[in-house]
């Protein structure tokens, strides 16, 4: 749906705006282990934002699912402003608002040390 946004979003938001994809890494995060962590945007659709997080020579992509989901630009600028403005992101899928849901590749049996999780 936002494919064509993509090309020109997506870089927008990592050039411009890495405070943003830092403070949604902190949702995830310690702050104090997000440190010089690198965070890249990936994807985004109707249901939520993918990001990439680069911590001691590992990259773990998360997804950061909307509360609701955007069908327009405008709620998808309204979902990405909920998401950054959260208290608290749960990490079980079955919670709302914006649910996280992690990717795992074949090489990640597990998110453990390499990946703390912000207690």
């Amino acid at each position: 749906m936002f494919c064509h946004l993509e090309r020109s979003w997506l870089p927008h938001l990592d050039q411009a705006h890495p405070d943003v994809l830092r403070t949604l890494a902190s949702r995830i995060l310690a702050p104090l282990q997000l440190g010089d962590a690198q965070v890249r945007p990936l994807s985004v659709d109707r249901l939520g934002l993918r990001l990439r997080i680069e911590v001691r020579n590992h990259a773990h992509d998360v997804r950061l699912a909307f509360h609701q989901q955007a069908t327009t630009p405008a709620q998808l600028a309204i979902e990405l402003q909920r998401l950054v403005s959260a208290d608290h992101v749960p990490l079980n899928r079955s919670e709302r608002p914006g649910r996280i849901l992690r990717s795992r590749y074949p090489w990640d049996s597990h998110l453990g040390d390499d990946f703390p999780q912000r207690a």
